[in-house]
Parts: structure tokens; C-alpha cells; sequence
């Protein structure tokens, strides 16, 4: 499982490689989005909230449409 995640991750580093055309931006890229989750995490905890109440609706919509 490890090894499949490993190569998931090498795929996506190499697809975004191409697309932008340099080796240091999908890394950038491929940072921010376990940096943005833990942000998340942290002001869901600062304020008190849970990632159930309406910070998890926000989370999820960030990354579908959502309907409420």
C-alpha cells in the first residue's frame, strides 16, 4: 500500500512537472495541500469547532460543489 501511494505521488509529481515545466513548483503544489488541511485542523481547534460542524461542510466544498 505504502509503495502504491509512493508511486501515485511520483505520478502526479511527474504529470505536474510537465505541465508547468519546472521541477520545483509541483513540489510547492503538492505541499500546500497537506499544509492547507492542517491549517484547517488548527483554526477548527482555536475556535473551539469541531471538523464535523460546519468547518467540515467547508472543507468538503472546497473540493466539490457542494448544495446546501
Amino acid at each position: 500500500m505504502i509503495q502504491g501511494f509512493g508511486i501515485g505521488l511520483f505520478a502526479i509529481f511527474i504529470l505536474l512537472s510537465f505541465q508547468f515545466r519546472s521541477y520545483l513548483e509541483p513540489l510547492i503544489v503538492m505541499a500546500a495541500i497537506p499544509l492547507a488541511l492542517i491549517g484547517v485542523i488548527f483554526g477548527n481547534l482555536l475556535l473551539g469547532t469541531s471538523l464535523f460542524d460546519a468547518g467540515g461542510t467547508r472543507v468538503l466544498c472546497s473540493r466539490r460543489r457542494c448544495r446546501q
